[in-house]
């Protein structure tokens, strides 16, 4: 995929559009990620080869979901579709005490408390958030440009009210995930490498 790449987010009303391009053979399926698909389209013209974010569990519906650091400064309030993925790399692991737990939000969040936020550039194209006043871990947040068109939202999930039938089904940097420490059923969940995490962003490696 190109570092020009765009994302599409399709929803079950378009599957007849995603069914197309598999016809013709240039979509690639790369990762299943809960309760939605994610695919690459792989023979598109340059300079841009969209990926295809296709839903396939009419079931899953969109939340609103509120959450506030320790000190109660940074309040949230924002949608998503209730799943928690986790990651563990060495600067979640680093930044969080452990794997970092997250809520991926859709859209823009409504974020109050801006002021007591920190925004660290933990990357080229990410940044991490955290309460200045009482140190919660808040979010990690795609830097809008080439990887993301809006800016996509990662929040702790710590930090946020969530349900006890909330769904944990995926970790990303496996690769980096140290000995002493597991999660049982591991095959009930979508497990990525960094590379393959990285790749499915369009993210160079």
């Amino acid at each position: 995929m190109s570092r020009s790449a765009r994302y599409t987010w399709i929803d079950d009303q378009l599957t007849a559009i995603f069914a197309g391009f598999v016809k013709r053979q240039c979509v690639q399926i790369v990762v299943r990620q809960g309760s939605w698909r994610m695919a690459r389209v792989v023979s598109a013209s340059p300079p841009a080869c969209p990926l295809l974010i296709l839903s396939t569990d009419e079931e899953v519906a969109m939340n609103e979901y509120h959450g506030k650091c320790l000190c109660g400064a940074v309040q949230i309030t924002a949608q998503a579709r209730g799943n928690v993925g986790s990651c563990h790399c060495s600067v979640c692991r680093r930044w969080c005490g452990g794997p970092m737990f997250a809520l991926h939000a859709e859209g823009q969040p409504d974020i109050r408390g801006e002021e007591s936020i920190t925004r660290y550039r933990s990357s080229d194209f990410a940044e991490r958030g955290f309460c200045k006043q009482c140190g919660t871990t808040l979010f990690y947040h795609l830097i809008p440009g080439e990887f993301s068109a809006d800016g996509a939202y990662m929040f702790a999930a710590g930090m946020l009210d969530l349900p006890d039938d909330t769904v944990f089904d995926n970790e990303i940097y496996i690769d980096s995930q140290p000995g002493w420490y597991r999660f049982d059923n591991a095959d009930s969940r979508n497990r990525m490498t960094e590379q393959e995490f990285l790749q499915s962003l369009g993210i160079p490696t």
